[in-house]
């Protein structure tokens, strides 16, 4: 019984681990990788060629499902061609593979500020400053930035 539950237990830390090392390495690579469909998706959105973009993200992401980089690129894409309900969808997949996904929450930030839901664009901010804790990290400052731009031009 000892053996069988030892043998258990190790599955579901090297699961845990795992998991655990696919997060990490998908938020050090907060970016495009070296696939073919991404390299054409960061040419395009230099270009801000944004069908472009979304047509190789769309393959990059059909053919990695798990790939939370490619889901919160495209849903940036999305959201630049103004298509906000998918470019939403596409930042929820993000979260949902990676939670702590920072290019997710803070592009999802940004969608909700071009839709007036400030409240929700500042949840995104602070979900980021509690994942980067005192070591501020960009995503945090960029959010910030595009907060108070709303604020300001509410006020005028």
């Amino acid at each position: 019984m000892k053996r069988l539950f030892a043998k258990g237990l190790s599955v579901v830390v090297l699961t845990i681990l795992s998991g655990a090392v696919h997060a990490i390495l998908t938020e050090e690579n907060n970016g495009l990788g070296s696939d073919e469909s991404f390299a054409i998706a960061r040419q395009a959105i230099e270009r801000e060629d944004w069908p472009a973009a979304i047509e190789a993200l769309r393959t990059v992401a059909d053919n990695q499902p798990r790939n939370a980089d490619a889901h919160a690129w495209l849903g940036y894409a999305l959201r630049r061609s103004g298509r906000y309900d998918e470019a939403l969808a596409s930042y929820d997949r993000a979260l949902r593979i990676s939670p702590r996904h920072r290019a997710a929450h803070e592009y999802l930030g940004e969608a909700y500020l071009a839709l007036g839901r400030r409240d929700d664009a500042e949840a995104q901010w602070r979900e980021l400053q509690r994942i980067c804790g005192l070591a501020s990290c960009e995503e945090v400052q960029q959010l910030r930035g595009a907060i108070d731009r709303f604020d300001t031009s509410i006020r005028r």
